[in-house]
């Protein structure tokens, strides 16, 4: 999840493949919502940001574990910023994971 100020955009991973799920309001009843979707035994990923805690708490019950990711520069290049998608790139890119439950 990629983490705005009022949506989150999503994109699962099922067998292998990326598919963008869209936006989720970024409100208490829009997250829980949002989690209802899931199996208990799905991970989430959320981008760490300013919300990420608040999202963490409203989605932990739903799903087996909530990771919160860090990007390191590299990552998000000034013509991918609006879609927030990975850019093709030759440096690295090193995900930072830490589980929350």
């Amino acid at each position: 999840m990629a983490i705005h100020r009022t949506f989150a955009e999503v994109v699962f991973c099922e067998d292998g493949r990326l598919r963008h799920h869209g936006r989720v309001d970024m409100t208490r009843s829009g997250l829980e919502g949002f989690g209802r979707s899931f199996n208990r035994t799905d991970e989430v990923v959320v981008e760490a940001t300013g919300n990420t805690m608040g999202v963490v708490r409203v989605l932990s019950p739903f799903v087996d574990r909530v990771m919160v990711h860090q990007c390191q520069s590299g990552w998000i290049t000034q013509d991918t910023v609006g879609s927030r998608a990975p850019a093709t790139s030759t440096r690295p890119w090193r995900p930072i994971h830490w589980p929350m439950f």
